[in-house]
């Protein structure tokens, strides 16, 4: 039978994160089928990162043993999702590769996740977390001197992790001479400490129980956490004289609240803010379920990701500037981009001919980028669905956030750094 080979269709993805990452990997599935069944190649598949890093321990093999480097071959680069993990020199020359920031996830709630990385053949493992629950607080000017200006952090909690099959253990006291005073006998602390374990149990058994689905308690889909806690907030006499009211409110604000600041990097003003279906749907599907790892870290998935790409058509430290219509096929897109590294200063550069383009970024980063080329397009009528997509976007908000990584050798296993 003869074979009608046909040029490929060229696509553009702009961002190198999971979106941009799998969506080369599927695309490369399709090339794949393409050449077997002799059709020649589906697509041709261009990768745009902006990132650029000069962590030369960030260069990885990828599986098929080429180096992932940018345009200067003095010069590593990572691709978006591992841009800005840290590497920690150990023992023996080797590298440890941390995460930043943390990527772990469970299996039933990050479903399509986990049947990706499977696919890909991204090795897992359990990840038994365990942490703490503090507060700041700011000595007022009475109680500040040259010793105390500093925010006092107080451990109330420590989580010992196994999704709470570990329990709970509580906090060294302080040592501080100057606290002695304050410090209740051991028996006092110790009976306090089982007091609140208890009422803790008491209300985490509570919030699982109401996270079972059930349409006598379903949350409606705009009701957010603030206002579910007040709703469900014990009301009866006896409960007011038991305190499960005030300790509901304290459950909530000092143990859900921080902790899903902490998984979805968010401030806790917009935890309270966050509907509510989302944190419950997350309890449980994750109820006596570990959270899982990759074993090699998030640089495996990208360079498994990355691995069928052509490495000319990976565009490092490449900052989009616009995309407008091909000049010689207006039908088709260029995509204009500015690539500079230390060795090499900005210039412009442009790759035409894309019949897809792909913007896997956030929406704040999307709208510049689409703007240019509803610009670019003369015709109101094709402009049109380009602007409603920007007027869309615009609707998302976002938040800086810090996160904090610790480069320091103790925080590795002692196996390791030892």
């Amino acid at each position: 039978m003869k074979s009608s080979i046909t040029s490929p269709v060229k696509v553009a993805i702009i961002g190198s994160g999971l979106a941009g990452l799998s969506a080369v990997y599927y695309l490369s599935k399709e090339k794949q089928k393409g050449l077997q069944r002799g059709e020649g190649p589906l697509f041709e598949v261009h990768l745009f990162e902006k990132f650029l890093r000069n962590d030369t321990t960030s260069a990885q093999p990828w599986p098929s043993g080429r180096m992932l480097t940018t345009i200067a071959s003095h010069q590593a680069a990572a691709l978006g999702m591992d841009s800005s993990s840290i590497s920690v020199p150990v023992k023996d020359g080797k590298v440890v590769r941390v995460d930043v920031p943390m990527r772990s996830f469970q299996e039933a709630y990050y479903f399509n996740l986990v049947q990706l990385y499977r696919e890909i053949g991204v090795v897992f493992r359990p990840a038994h977390f365990t942490y703490s629950f503090s507060t700041i607080r700011t000595p007022t000017r009475a109680e500040s001197t040259k010793t105390t200006e500093r925010p006092q952090l107080t451990t109330k909690l420590l989580y010992n992790g196994r999704s709470g099959l570990k329990g709970v253990s509580r906090p060294i006291a302080s040592s501080n001479p100057r606290c002695a005073h304050n410090t209740l006998p051991l028996l006092a602390q110790f009976a306090t400490f089982v007091i609140s374990t208890f009422f803790l149990l008491l209300n985490y058994l509570r919030l699982l129980f109401l996270s079972i689905p059930h349409r006598l308690w379903v949350p409606s889909q705009t009701e957010r956490l603030d206002e579910w806690m007040r709703r469900t907030t014990p009301k009866t006499w006896i409960s007011r004289q038991l305190g499960l009211d005030d300790s509901w409110r304290r459950f909530i604000g000092e143990v859900v609240v921080p902790l899903f600041s902490c998984v979805c990097t968010a401030t806790i003003e917009d935890v309270w803010t966050m509907p509510v279906e989302e944190v419950l749907d997350y309890i449980y599907l994750g109820i006596f379920t570990p959270n899982y790892v990759a074993l090699q870290g998030v640089q495996d998935v990208v360079a498994r990701l990355a691995a069928p790409l052509d490495p000319h058509h990976i565009h490092l430290s490449s900052t989009i500037t616009s995309i407008t219509p091909d000049p010689s096929n207006p039908t088709k897109a260029s995509v204009h981009f500015t690539r500079s590294s230390e060795a090499i200063p900005a210039n412009g550069e442009a790759i035409h001919g894309f019949a897809h383009v792909i913007i896997a970024t956030q929406a704040n980063q999307a709208i510049p980028i689409l703007t240019t080329y509803a610009e670019s397009i003369t015709s109101e009528p094709s402009a049109r669905p380009i602007r409603n997509l920007i007027r869309c976007l615009s609707n998302f908000e976002y938040r800086k956030n810090v996160v904090v990584r610790n480069p320091l050798r103790m925080i590795i296993r002692p196996e390791l750094s030892s």
